[in-house]
């Protein structure tokens, strides 16, 4: 902030604008996620420019004089903007990784008290840039279910000190003396996330090992210290004042430290199916993902999640996955075990809140598709698709049917929103322009959802010539 009034106050010969405007680009164009006013599609599209600017800074030529503590959080603020505005998010797990090797290449995997000549606030912003980059790099490795490539033992730098920015303000020399954790401060958030980075990184390597599946006690032993951290930076959080700490920041800590749980347990709890001895696991899994699914009414981080790519395109998309293959094990089992008409409907009204949680999702991914900035049919229509069989299973409806008559609806509806959109696409195509490809934000068609976790669920969607054998698609797809 102080840079920030320096940069409209002083004379540029005073300070460095170049690094410091960089820095402002990325920072205001996550800032236009949650502009709600008119003219707000057009507002990010201009902000996509400033993060293609602030990339183009990053890549020019000499590059080594970029390799700073500046250098550093402009590429975080990128990875975030990048993010937030859906600009190459599928890519975000590669650029983490540059982030993390050049800060330990700088020696920030390293305590400053190693390095006795370094100032206080120096040695203060190593700690937080460093927290903040592990970080990144574990939401990205969630979010493409790839390892994070990194362990504990690679780094001995300490957590960020329990203090405000104001405590290690540029003029001050003296040592930072942190305070008690029941003091919240700008960084006691940081501080608690950090304490459960030894588990998640732990969830994270077992869940992406290709030589060997880890034991179910050992899963449960996983599950117990993450649950104790939820259950900390909840009991935290409910403490602190909403003018300390916004309901944008509960959300989004709270899926945090929730992710991993859904990694950790979902094989299991696919195995359930079968076998009860892994029925705990089913359990939490849909505790979890409910839990997530709770935060979507909070307007910013809506906001977000409607326009967001990478890791906040799967925050409604996966939980409500999960939830559809709870359902659909319900009704398999309560016909399984030939349950009386009472029973049926006792467990048919039990099961509307689930039904109605997962229409809430598909509602906000139309929701999303139908926002200019959104190309990405896929999501839409997997998720459709995941209704229609939950549906039609409740009401003992034909489910191929039933499924067949929506892929085509879906399907149609994204057309006729992507038509409007571009009302003469044959023609674009035939000038050299791509459908999905805006020539205004040269942004592609990023599709960022992953949809490797559908083939797990063992649900049976092999009727893709049955939905789409009579629908008649436009040339140009």
């Amino acid at each position: 902030m102080k840079e920030y009034i320096d940069f409209w106050s002083k004379p540029q010969t005073e300070m460095d604008y170049t690094s410091f405007s960089i820095k402002l680009l990325p920072v205001l164009a996550i800032g236009t996620v949650f502009w709600h006013g008119p003219d707000g599609a057009a507002l990010r599209r201009t902000a996509r420019q400033w993060v293609f600017s602030a990339q183009q800074w990053l890549s020019a030529p000499l590059e080594k004089s970029r390799m700073n503590l500046s250098g550093l959080q402009i590429q975080c603020l990128l990875i975030l903007a990048r993010e937030a505005l859906g600009v190459g998010s599928d890519l975000i797990w590669i650029s983490t990784g540059t982030v993390l090797r050049t800060a330990m290449q700088l020696g920030y995997n390293r305590d400053p008290k190693h390095f006795p000549g370094i100032s206080v606030l120096h040695a203060e912003m190593r700690r937080r840039l460093w927290a903040t980059i592990v970080e990144m790099v574990m939401q990205a490795s969630f979010h493409i279910a790839m390892p994070p490539l990194i362990s504990m033992n690679d780094w001995d730098t300490e957590p960020p000190a329990n203090v405000n920015d104001i405590d290690i303000g540029r003029e001050s020399g003296l040592p930072i003396v942190s305070k008690p954790l029941t003091t919240f401060t700008q960084t006691s958030v940081q501080i608690l996330v950090r304490r459960s980075l030894k588990t998640r990184i732990e969830i994270f390597q077992a869940s992406n090992n290709l030589n060997s599946e880890i034991s179910y006690d050992e899963a449960l032993r996983l599950d117990a210290e993450l649950r104790k951290s939820c259950r900390e930076l909840t009991s935290y959080t409910s403490a602190v004042s909403a003018q300390q700490f916004s309901s944008f920041g509960r959300n989004h800590l709270e899926v945090i430290l929730r992710r991993p749980l859904i990694t950790l347990h979902r094989p299991w709890a696919i195995k359930a199916r079968t076998d009860p001895r892994f029925y705990f696991s089913r359990k939490i899994l849909l505790e979890t993902c409910l839990e997530e699914l709770s935060s979507l009414p909070s307007s910013d981080y809506r906001s977000i999640l409607l326009i967001g790519s990478g890791i906040w395109r799967d925050d409604a998309a996966t939980p409500a996955m999960n939830i559809a293959l709870e359902l659909i094990t319900q009704i398999e089992e309560q016909d399984m075990n030939l349950s009386s008409d009472i029973q049926r409907i006792r467990s048919k009204i039990a099961r509307e809140p689930l039904i109605q949680e997962l229409r809430d999702a598909v509602a906000l991914t139309k929701e999303r598709f139908h926002l200019d900035e959104e190309v990405n049919v896929k999501c839409c229509y997997i998720m459709a698709l995941f209704l229609a069989q939950v549906e039609a299973m409740e009401n003992g409806e034909d489910v191929e049917v039933a499924i067949t008559k929506v892929a085509k609806q879906s399907l149609m509806e994204s057309y006729e929103a992507l038509k409007a959109r571009n009302p003469d696409p044959e023609k674009d195509v035939s000038q050299g322009n791509i459908p999905g490809w805006d020539e205004d934000t040269v942004r592609p068609i990023d599709d960022g959802f992953s949809y490797d976790f559908a083939q797990d669920l063992a649900f049976d969607f092999d009727f893709s010539d049955a939905a789409l054998e009579d629908w008649e698609a436009p040339s140009w797809l």
